[in-house]
């Protein structure tokens, strides 16, 4: 009798995961045709790749970048597929990113989904960092891509976001939770963005506005080619060093942010082996930093 009793619960449970995963494709199949999409940092890596999924898929564009040659080579790839639109912005400069809030209204008349996905990376231990001349304009350059440029954008996108109670898909970083040696500066950022979109996803849940947080690990881009610091010889090593390891390809990652924005999903681990990384940091973070430590050449 038990044993009948928990194979009709398991069959319902599984009709209920089944039927839910259904209505939960269903409707996505049903907006994503018309759906407007704001891809911020989309002139090359991760967030060519996120245009051009989008593209292929129907959805209404609007791709904003500063690298102006490399954004029309997008919107060219991206305009055979989709109605697509470009704004050439800095998020770093408060007038481009009201712009770019101004231009996602006039444009596709409102927003359902706004990719953070512009970033800036930092090779160097800080150590290193600290001797340069450059050293406060390498700190202030990083929090000023990566902290305050999203944050004015959250600030900026959040009225459209409300009406159509839409979501904001932030680019993070594995950094941003599992700090490791030579991005002492980068991880700094990554978990400063991490804190104030996890408590801003509170805040605006009485909206019906979702926050989606999206933790690659590395990713095969030209980011750390264009790294702050790159212009030194010891980041020249580093990033030597880095140029062996195993990454993900643009299109690997672009595919997982989009299933994590379909979902509204609160917070997703690229590749999803890494949530267990995170958690094993949670419970024993001197085995991780351990781990960090050899892997980075620090043990």
């Amino acid at each position: 009798m038990l044993n009948q009793v928990a194979i009709a619960l398991g069959l319902c449970c599984a009709y209920s995961m089944y039927s839910r995963r259904s209505k939960e494709k269903a409707a996505v199949a049903a907006v994503a045709a018309g759906e407007r999409v704001v891809i911020v940092g989309a002139s090359s890596g991760i967030g060519e790749a996120l245009a051009l999924q989008y593209a292929a898929r129907g959805a209404n564009l609007l791709l904003v970048a500063r690298r102006q040659p490399l954004l029309e080579s997008v919107h060219t790839r991206c305009a055979a597929a989709a109605s697509v639109h470009l704004v050439v912005a800095d998020i770093t400069v408060e007038e481009d990113v009201a712009r770019v809030s101004g231009a996602a209204q006039d444009l596709l008349g409102g927003v359902d989904t706004l990719i953070i996905n512009a970033g800036a990376l930092s090779v160097l231990p800080f150590e290193d960092v600290a001797r340069l001349d450059s050293a406060a304009e390498v700190v202030e350059r990083l929090f000023k891509v990566n902290v305050f440029g999203p944050i004015a954008l959250a600030r900026s996108f959040l009225p459209l976001l409300i009406e159509s109670k839409g979501k904001f898909v932030v680019v993070s970083s594995l950094a941003g939770v599992i700090a490791a040696p030579t991005r002492s500066l980068y991880s700094s950022t990554k978990f400063a963005i991490q804190g104030f979109f996890s408590a801003f996803r509170i805040e605006v849940a009485k909206h019906g506005v979702a926050v989606c947080l999206v933790l690659p690990s590395s990713v095969d881009t030209d980011l750390r080619s264009s790294a702050v610091d790159a212009a030194t010889p010891a980041a020249a090593a580093i990033q030597a060093a880095a140029a062996g390891g195993s990454k993900l390809s643009a299109e690997q990652c672009a595919t997982a942010i989009v299933r994590a924005a379909d979902r509204r999903a609160r917070e997703t681990y690229v590749p999803g082996v890494y949530w267990w990384v995170a958690l094993a940091n949670f419970l024993f973070p001197e085995i991780v930093e351990r781990g960090a430590a050899r892997k980075y050449g620090y043990a």
